[in-house]
């Protein structure tokens, strides 16, 4: 007897190759491609994963490992860093850094009654 087809799986094959993917909901693409060889041990956890809603990446940590400003300060920490490089080149580096960090701006957005009342 066949095991029954799981919910939310589609698949999709281009030339030879077969892919699954799980869509939840009604819309445009194909939905989350699940990775592993069908119905192993891996693919299940993947498609388990997925339908739960449960991130399959954890995320980037607080202290800034696994993102560029983390990379730059493990370089800035190295050897390369402190001895190699010279004062001068140093602090354009540093400059040049500075430049690239995200910044974030807040705009104050006046609340709806307060523009409804400024337009009458």
């Amino acid at each position: 007897m066949p095991k029954p087809a799981l919910p939310f799986l589609h698949r999709y094959q281009d030339g030879r190759r077969v892919r699954f993917y799980v869509k939840l909901g009604p819309g445009p693409g194909r939905g989350i491609r699940v990775k592993g060889q069908y119905r192993s041990d891996e693919f299940m956890e993947n498609y388990h994963t997925i339908v739960r809603g449960i991130p399959i990446k954890a995320p980037i940590s607080k202290d800034g490992k696994g993102s560029l400003g983390g990379l730059i300060k493990q370089y800035r920490n190295s050897r390369d860093w402190c001895e190699v490089l010279s004062a001068g080149t140093r602090k354009s580096a540093a400059a040049s850094f500075r430049r690239r960090r995200p910044r974030t701006v807040t705009f104050p957005t006046p609340r709806l009654s307060e523009r409804i009342s400024k337009k009458a």
